[in-house]
């Protein structure tokens, strides 16, 4: 989490080849132990609940279910159009596993917003320890492609407490040690075609190289859509490239290193670096 993955989605986002999800489905550790146990028809009315309820969010009248996001607003795009987008293409009869209802999910978003086309090749989901279940995933998908950011564990940890002020170092230094083993034991399992290992701080430095590196495992087209971050089609007002904070990071890994070095007790430098 805070890794730099908002970043990357959002310069995905437009892309004419990809049809990228807007937000976090947390599709393994939420809907998956949610609907365990359950029929088909119970797993399907389940995602219309856990899957597509984000775009009954608004900012007028902020829904329970977007707590933490009052800034989204998806009433542009028609929930019912979505739903019956859904109900189309995930026929009981197509699914051959869980993971088709996720991807019904996400096609039917593109189909409703246009990015569903001919040229796609690619359908993008991100949420968090999404690398805890590679071998789910390329058990599912085999042509699946895996991009996991890492980011340096002393800026990552200052930025993840702004969200998150109780979680103390030793606690974080756990938990990204535990991420990034698992990014290192997938790229040795699944290699790097399928696997990769993206350095935050690589995309700050030389995005043009990382950006070309980029198409090139993802096998898609140099496209001027990715330097314009949005978010389901529109601008999006977060970190972006060329944006006041990253001009600040930049400047932040141009003089050596991070800012925050200094303010981190000795528990994470250790933990993390073991």
């Amino acid at each position: 989490p805070k890794s730099g993955t908002s970043l990357l989605r959002s310069l995905l986002d437009s892309h004419p080849q990809l049809v990228v999800y807007p937000e976090e489905s947390v599709f393994f550790r939420r809907y998956r132990q949610r609907t365990a146990g359950l029929s088909l028809t119970e797993k399907l009315n389940a995602a219309e609940r856990y899957l597509l309820h984000i775009f009954t969010w608004n900012q007028e009248n902020p829904l329970e279910s977007q707590a933490g996001f009052p800034d989204r607003d998806y009433s542009a795009i028609p929930y019912d159009a979505v739903q019956d987008a859904f109900r189309e293409i995930a026929l009981p009869e197509s699914i051959r596993h869980d993971g088709d209802i996720l991807a019904a999910a996400v096609l039917a978003f593109g189909r409703v917003t246009g990015q569903w086309t001919d040229a796609a090749r690619h359908w993008v989901e991100k949420s968090p320890y999404n690398e805890q279940f590679a071998a789910q995933i390329f058990a599912w998908w085999p042509e699946a492609k895996c991009i996991h950011v890492v980011r340096d564990p002393q800026d990552n940890h200052v930025s993840y407490r702004r969200k998150h002020p109780d979680w103390q170092p030793e606690f974080f230094a756990h938990n990204w040690r535990r991420s990034t083993q698992q990014g290192f034991a997938n790229r040795q399992r699944y290699g790097d075609a399928r696997y990769w290992l993206l350095r935050f701080e690589d995309l700050l430095r030389n995005p043009e190289e990382t950006l070309a590196m980029l198409c090139r495992f993802l096998a898609i087209d140099s496209a001027p859509e990715l330097s314009q971050p949005s978010r389901a089609g529109e601008t999006w007002a977060g970190q972006c490239l060329g944006s006041a904070s990253t001009a600040s990071a930049k400047s932040r890994l141009a003089a050596g290193g991070s800012r925050w070095k200094p303010q981190m007790r000795r528990s994470l430098k250790r933990l993390t670096a073991r």
